[in-house]
C-alpha cells in the first residue's frame, strides 16, 4: 500500500512539474516574441 502511495505521489509531483515547466516555457515564448516586435 505504501509502495503504491509513494508512486501515486512521485506521478502527481512529475504533473505538477511539467506543468509548471509548460507555462514557464510559453510565458518565455510569448516574452521572446514581444521582444523581437
Amino acid at each position: 500500500m505504501s509502495q503504491v502511495q509513494e508512486w501515486i505521489l512521485k506521478r502527481s509531483i512529475f504533473e505538477v512539474l511539467r506543468s509548471y515547466m509548460v507555462s514557464f516555457a510559453m510565458a518565455a515564448l510569448r516574452s521572446v516574441f514581444f521582444i523581437q516586435r
